[in-house]
């Protein structure tokens, strides 16, 4: 998806809750378009202020909460109980390490499960997610250079 097509989902939404999309809404929309990484709502609001000053944090809970209502983001909680969004985007894992906290993303055949359980059940599917807690590679590998001197 592309900044444009993501404001004008972002437009449609606000106008049929006769809301506006502001150059506050905008801006942010832009900024969380061009990070592309998973942020806590504290990172984006630094990013927006590294951008604008006049955008306050009530500003940037409040845009998020309506991206992620209208299907543009998500959040997720990470190893440390952090909320962290990103932009929508096509069915994904996160592996979270526990130790580091590191996320690593990935689209494996798993996402067909809930699928198939959802077709099979009539149930109607507006967002899932999983998420696996556990020790990345490089924090379950010991330091092959400890010891030496």
């Amino acid at each position: 998806m592309v900044l444009q097509q993501a404001e004008d989902l972002l437009h449609d939404y606000l106008m049929a809750r006769e809301q506006k999309l502001t150059w506050q809404r905008r801006t942010i929309l832009a900024i969380f378009f061009a990070a592309r990484t998973h942020l806590t709502i504290e990172e984006l609001y630094k990013k927006v202020r590294e951008q604008n000053r006049n955008i306050g944090v009530a500003t940037v809970y409040r845009t998020v909460k309506i991206l992620c209502d209208c299907g543009l983001a998500s959040g997720f909680k990470d190893a440390g109980g952090n909320v962290k969004y990103e932009l929508g985007q096509e069915y994904h894992e996160h592996l979270v390490c526990v130790k580091c906290g590191r996320v690593i993303e990935a689209v494996e055949a798993v996402y067909q499960l809930p699928a198939k359980l959802c077709t099979a059940k009539k149930f109607k599917v507006l967002h899932s997610r999983l998420e696996v807690y556990g020790i990345c590679q490089e924090c379950s590998n010991p330091c092959s250079c400890a010891g030496k001197a």
